[in-house]
């Protein structure tokens, strides 16, 4: 993943095949950077242990381990704790897979289906559930699917589930809305999966392709409407 961002008022290049944080103008070289997340003035890569970068990194880390905040070259903050009794996709070769799209919490889905809750300032991992539980505000939510994304918006969490089942491109998803105090507030049914979703002008947005149709859901009442 490639991206450039500001942190703290400097120009940050993520160059992530190269495995290549350029941080105004000072690199630091690390393992492939799969996805990323920016946390004030820090920024949490996901590391993908199964290619190799361009150079040799100057941060490694155990396939179990693969998060890591970096507010500086300097300053490697953490790598996150190690899970307790965890393991990893053997065919992936490393443990977290995305971080979720929360406005002030970190949370990473692991390749093995599993959530992991992670404090931002050091890295320790705070709270596991499975995959098809979701927390919030306390409450511990069981869906009827594999959550596979999540999103905040407006004191409303947003949780995307489906069954990534292989052979079949189009299984259904339902989507969550659960509110910051762990209410559930609404869930909507999708036709497809939505496994390309974000939030935009205050709704949430889902599609599995650019072929199929996108649908848009409003969070405070779940009313969906199809693009």
């Amino acid at each position: 993943m490639d991206a450039k961002l500001t942190v703290g008022g400097t120009n940050v290049e993520l160059r992530g095949t190269d495995g290549i944080v350029d941080w105004g103008g000072m690199e630091l070289r690390v393992p492939v950077i799969h996805t990323y997340r920016q946390f004030g003035d820090a920024v949490v890569l996901v590391l993908s242990l199964g290619s190799e970068p361009a150079s040799e990194p100057d941060i490694w880390v155990p396939a179990d381990r693969n998060l890591v905040s970096i507010a500086d070259p300097a300053d490697h903050r953490w790598t996150v704790a190690p899970p307790a009794g965890g393991g990893v996709d053997p065919e992936r070769g490393f443990l977290h897979d995305r971080i979720l799209g929360l406005e002030d919490r970190l949370v990473t889905r692991a390749t093995t289906g599993e959530c992991f809750e992670v404090d931002p300032e050091t890295g320790e991992i705070t709270d596991t559930w499975g995959p098809d539980e979701f927390v919030v505000g306390g409450e511990r939510h069981t869906v009827e699917q594999t959550v596979q994304f999540a999103h905040s918006h407006a004191g409303v969490t947003m949780i995307v589930a489906y069954d990534d089942t292989p052979m079949r491109e189009y299984d259904e998803a339902t989507v969550y809305g659960v509110d910051a105090d762990g209410t559930r507030l609404w869930q909507v049914q999708l036709e497809h999966e939505g496994w390309y979703n974000w939030v935009d002008d205050g709704y949430l947005y889902c599609k599995i392709s650019d072929r199929q149709p996108v649908y848009r859901i409003d969070p405070r009442t779940g009313d969906c409407e199809i693009e």
